[in-house]
């Protein structure tokens, strides 16, 4: 396949489309397949998969250096102008999504009681409890971090 990028190009092309919002992604994968629809003698030189996987990084890069050149005050179109203020508006929604911190998890999937049931049923130091989270509920906490939840959410 030809492609005007080399490897690290390409490498950190797809790391950028991993990063954009997905909305961004689908527009990206909508351009690259009206651009390959447009012409499809690159579809009979190259195969479909190989000029989706060009057209992807083509689009990618086109976002990308639009998106630079925002920062850099380079003139820009009307089209990338509306593309890149949709891209900002997503990352600022993304950015202020809330995330739960690990007392709502230990909340929410009734890991209290478990902790409960383990340290005074079953007798046993913070360290195992970590560890039991770690391999049965898939929830890495340190076993200090741990002990710190359990004193600050045991009912008084």
């Amino acid at each position: 396949m030809n492609l005007p990028f080399t490897l690290l190009e390409r490498n950190a092309l797809w790391r950028y489309f991993a990063r954009l919002p997905e909305e961004q992604r689908l527009q990206v994968i909508r351009a690259a397949h009206s651009r390959i629809l447009a012409d499809p003698e690159i579809v009979r030189a190259l195969g479909h998969a190989e000029a989706s996987y060009a057209s992807i990084l083509r689009e990618c890069s086109t976002v990308r250096w639009a998106e630079k050149g925002i920062k850099r005050k380079r003139e820009i179109g009307q089209d990338d102008l509306a593309r890149l203020t949709a891209l900002s508006v997503q990352r600022v929604r993304q950015r202020k999504q809330k995330k739960h911190s690990i007392r709502h998890e230990i909340f929410k999937g009734n890991l209290w009681k478990v902790i409960q049931n383990l340290r005074k049923k079953e007798k046993l130091g913070w360290r195992k409890i970590a560890d039991y989270l770690a391999l049965n509920h898939n929830l890495k906490i340190s076993h200090t971090y741990c002990k710190k939840i359990y004193d600050g959410l045991k009912p008084t």
